[in-house]
């Protein structure tokens, strides 16, 4: 998972994180249970919104990640995370071509 914020003037692009708490996972499937999911809710996407920023290790905050992100690429980026979390892996072609040798 990939995704760009502007920070400082600048672009940053943040890559998946090598590590992610099961705790994140934990904090997601709260929010599944109790519906906090984003919606046309601004609170509740806020809610997983943070679970992005604390995911990164808190590089941003949510409201950095709002003022960054392009609006065009928020709900896929809060989608690609919550797959993410939930182990959907993104299929690539490199995957495709993978599975083709088998």
């Amino acid at each position: 998972m990939k995704f760009t914020l502007q920070k400082d003037g600048k672009e940053k692009i943040y890559s998946t994180p090598t590590f992610v708490s099961g705790l994140v996972y934990r904090k997601l499937l709260e929010m599944q249970k109790n519906e906090e999911f984003p919606t046309n809710d601004p609170d509740n996407t806020d809610k997983v919104i943070s679970l992005i920023c604390e995911a990164y290790g808190n590089q941003f905050s949510v409201d950095e990640f709002w003022e960054g992100i392009n609006a065009p690429d928020v709900n896929d980026t809060i989608w690609e995370f919550v797959g993410f979390v939930n182990g959907v892996k993104k299929e690539t072609k490199t995957n495709k071509e993978e599975d083709k040798g088998k």
